[in-house]
């Protein structure tokens, strides 16, 4: 009885009653799903006289502001005073030049007392001008690593880029806060 039993049991097995040995890689817990092809998306016909554009896929690209984009130029000015002037020279010789300068053009009296707003912009505009710089350098660094033609070609935009105004393009390339930013 018990080698029918024994029988009865292996011929089971081999007809395919009992449940098949996993493979290895199912014994490993690796599966393999090859990708699905994706469906085609029906698109609606176009009436007569227009023109399908493919689709497009648009990225959020906000520019991201500095804290130098959200100061008032009032703010920059209080803040280039408090950076760039010391509390000596603000009381002794910033009164001082606003008096010379009343001395030499005396007219200056009808736009009012501001000692060391003029040294203070000028000090707050060449430290951006030296903040752009040491920007440009950093990406002509970048770029020397993919093309180092063209990063000698923007080394000699350097100069002509950040020059300083002269004494003739004073009047049409006006210096200030507000404009401290943009290359002329």
């Amino acid at each position: 009885m018990k080698r029918v039993c024994a029988l009865f049991v292996l011929g089971a097995s081999l007809l395919g009653g009992a449940d098949p040995k996993p493979s290895a890689a199912e014994r490993l817990g690796i599966s393999f799903n090859p990708p699905k092809e994706p469906e085609a998306i029906a698109v609606p016909a176009a009436p007569p006289g227009t023109i399908m554009l493919p689709k497009f896929e648009i990225k959020d690209s906000r520019l991201k502001l500095t804290a130098q984009d959200l100061v008032s130029p009032a703010e920059k000015l209080t803040e280039a005073k408090d950076k760039y002037i010391s509390p000596v020279y603000a009381v002794t010789f910033g009164p001082l030049s606003q008096l010379a300068g009343y001395y030499m053009n005396f007219l200056n009296l009808l736009g009012g007392w501001h000692p060391n707003d003029t040294e203070a912009t000028v000090l707050y505009v060449q430290d951006a001008r030296l903040r752009k710089m040491r920007e440009f350098d950093d990406l002509i660094d970048l770029v020397r690593l993919a093309d180092p033609k063209e990063a000698k070609e923007l080394t000699k935009l350097r100069p002509v880029i950040f020059r300083q105004p002269q004494k003739d393009e004073a009047k049409f390339n006006r210096t200030d806060l507000q404009q401290h930013d943009h290359v002329k």
